[in-house]
C-alpha cells in the first residue's frame, strides 16, 4: 500500500482537486491496462481555512484520514505526523508527499513509486 501525506494550511483553493486527483491515481501494466492504486491519503490540518462542508466531504472518503494536531506543527512536523500515522495504522510500504496545491496526473504516483522501487537507494 502507498501512503500519501498532504498538509493543509490557511487558504487551500486546490485541496479538493489535489485530493481527488491523488485518489484517482492509477498504475499501468505492461499491456497498457490501468489499475487503481492501493493508497491511503492523510490530510494534516495545520490551520486550514476550509468550510465544514469541504472538510466533511474529504473526511467521508474511505481512503482519507483527517488529522488535526493541537497546534500548527509546521511543514516538517506535519509531514512526520502524517507519515507516522500511515506507517502505524496502515503499514504502508511507500510514502509519497503531495503538496496541497499539486494536482497529480493519473500515473504520476505510480511512475514515482516504480522508479523508487527499481532504485531502492533513492528516496
Amino acid at each position: 500500500m502507498i501512503g500519501v501525506v498532504t498538509l493543509a494550511y490557511k487558504n487551500e483553493p486546490l485541496l479538493q482537486e489535489c485530493v481527488y486527483a491523488t485518489l484517482n491515481s492509477v498504475g499501468v501494466d505492461r499491456q497498457g491496462s490501468t489499475t487503481k492504486l492501493d493508497l491511503h491519503l492523510v490530510i494534516v490540518d495545520n490551520g486550514a481555512y476550509l468550510s465544514e462542508t469541504v472538510k466533511t466531504q474529504l473526511r467521508s472518503h474511505p481512503n482519507v484520514t483527517w488529522l488535526t494536531p493541537a497546534e500548527n506543527l509546521g511543514f516538517t512536523g506535519g509531514a512526520n505526523l502524517g507519515a507516522k500515522y500511515l506507517l502505524d495504522a496502515y503499514n504502508v510500504d511507500t510514502l509519497v508527499f503531495v503538496n496541497s496545491d499539486a494536482v497529480v496526473e493519473k500515473t504520476a504516483i505510480s511512475a514515482l513509486v516504480e522508479k523508487l522501487h527499481k532504485n531502492p537507494d533513492n528516496g
